[in-house]
Formats: C-alpha cells, structure tokens, sequence
C-alpha cells in the first residue's frame, strides 16, 4: 500500500499526557543521529524549529480521516527508513491516547492498515488515576478550549469537570488497552507505569539503548502547582481571551517563584469517590495483566 521493501519495526509512544511524554519527545529529537546509529529512527516529518518535537500530523490526518496525507507520510518514512537503514521507527504523540475515543472506524482502519507493513507496537505509560485525573484537571484549566475538549480554559472545579465525557473517557484505559489489541494484536501494546521510573530510563529499557545514546534531558513542560491552577481558573473566570497568553506567562513566572510554597492540592471525598468508580475496571486489568498495582491514590505530580 505505501510501498515499503521492507518490514520494519514501529512504536508508537502514545503518552498518556503528564507523564514525561515531552521531556521523552525533546530527548528523542536532540538525539536523533545518536540513535539512528544504533538502527532507530525518530523522524523530523513536520517538525519546525520551535515546534513540540511529537509527531502531531499522525493525530490530524486521523481525525480528518485524510487517507491521502496519511499515505504520503508514510511514503516519506518508507524512503527515509530505507535511506538510513533504520530498523525501528519511533513515532511520538499523547494524541494517539487522547483522542481515542474521536477516531471514527475510517481512522481507526487506517491505523490498523499499518501492521500489513510494519510490525507494529504502541507503548502507554499509564499513572495512578487519581494522580492522573489532577494532573489533567491542572491541564484542562491552563489549555484553552477546543471542538474535543470544551471543558478547556474553565474556572469550574474539578468536582464539576469531572462531569464531562471527554474527561472521564481519558481515565478509561481499559478502553484504549482493548483498541490497541484489536487492531494490532494482543502482543502489541507495551504498558509502562509512570511511578516506576523516569521516563527516559524506560524509554532506553524499551529501545535498547544507554544513557549515551539517549542523554537526560532538562525535564519539560512542568504542571502548574495548586497556587498556578488556582490564579489560572481565576484570570479564566473573567475571560481575557486578547490577554490570555501573556497572562499565563506571568503567572507560570509566579508559580516558579512561589509555587513551592503552595497548600496542598485539596481533594474532596466525592472526587475521589468518581475517580475509583471511573478507574476500576482499569486498574484490574492492569493488575492482572501487566502487574501494576497502585497501593494507594496519591495526590502527587
């Protein structure tokens, strides 16, 4: 279909978000001629300097359901895979988890056309619900709005956030875990948890590789303590769309200053409550499965 001579290996890294999936990306990026002597291609396809270094068009023809641009980049791949005699393709970008539930059967048959070329993985790192579902809320606040996010950009509470599908659906890993199967195979997802090491550690187990080849990196795109959430959904609660972005600016600046001297994000009962009912189901899965257990919900970032 793309004309590739040969099968070569894909991962696709799809997040989930607020697990080092840009500290991951920047790394893979600065280093990408390290790691394609050891066979690993991490390609630059519509990558522009100063743009996130995560392969965003993968998510857009998708949801576009662009079968033709989706062609095209993969031709590209197919020539600069056999160019440089890569043996492993990494393809980056949380939106493959994020959007799962926004792929029509159209996208999701074009993503499941990809294991008649390469022998396809997609690898997840998964985080305590609870952890996660904070770290998120602190996302859908800072994030401006969008056609599959309108919760963006808010000044509710999470308690109210939760309420909204798009929300609770990303807690529903289960979910993901069983369309990553039925397209690709039962072998073909790799599950990582977050809590157990750094992300680069994992991603150097799971590639190959040392911390030669795949350096450290200054961790990247850093949540917003509780004392930025708060003067976030505060600037959002008297909507200053032409000020927006210069407002968060500053108030990143503060919480960089101040943010250390934050009370503790607070979490009532019933919050907690929505997040184990939602995650249940999951967290069995997990368990069963792969071995990650969570011994208790924790609050940290």
């Amino acid at each position: 279909m793309f004309g590739f001579k040969r099968k070569t290996k894909l991962l696709i890294h799809a997040g989930t978000p607020k697990t080092g999936t840009t500290t991951f990306q920047q790394s893979m990026f600065a280093h990408r001629d390290r790691l394609l002597k050891e066979g690993i291609l991490y390609p630059d396809l519509d990558i522009a300097p100063g743009m996130m270094k995560k392969h965003q068009w993968l998510v857009q023809h998708l949801l576009e359901e662009d079968r033709a641009s989706f062609r095209s980049k993969f031709d590209e791949l197919s020539d600069m895979s056999v160019k440089s005699r890569a043996t492993l393709v990494v393809l980056s970008t949380e939106g493959i988890f994020n959007h799962w539930s926004n792929y029509s059967a159209i996208a999701r048959g074009m993503l499941s056309d990809l294991a008649n070329l390469f022998d396809v993985s997609v690898w997840c790192v998964f985080r305590e619900p609870l952890a996660f579902a904070l770290s998120r809320y602190g996302q859908v606040v800072k994030n401006p709005p969008t056609k599959y996010t309108p919760e963006n950009g808010t000044s509710l509470s999470m308690e109210d956030i939760i309420q909204y599908p798009s929300f609770r659906k990303r807690l529903d890993y289960a979910n993901f875990i069983y369309g990553i199967e039925s397209l690709f195979g039962k072998e073909s997802i790799v599950v990582t948890q977050y809590e157990s090491a750094d992300i680069l550690v994992q991603a150097r187990s799971i590639l190959g590789v040392s911390d030669t080849t795949l350096p450290d990196v200054p961790r990247m795109n850093e949540s917003l303590s509780p004392l930025g959430v708060d003067l976030v959904r505060r600037m959002n609660s008297v909507q200053l769309p032409e000020a927006r972005e210069e407002l968060l600016a500053k108030i990143a600046y503060i919480d960089k200053l101040l943010g250390s001297t934050s009370y503790p994000q607070t979490v009532s009962a019933e919050f907690r409550r929505q997040i184990k009912a939602l995650s249940a189901p999951s967290e069995k899965l997990l368990a069963e499965r792969f071995g990650i257990r969570w011994t208790s919900n924790s609050t940290g970032d």
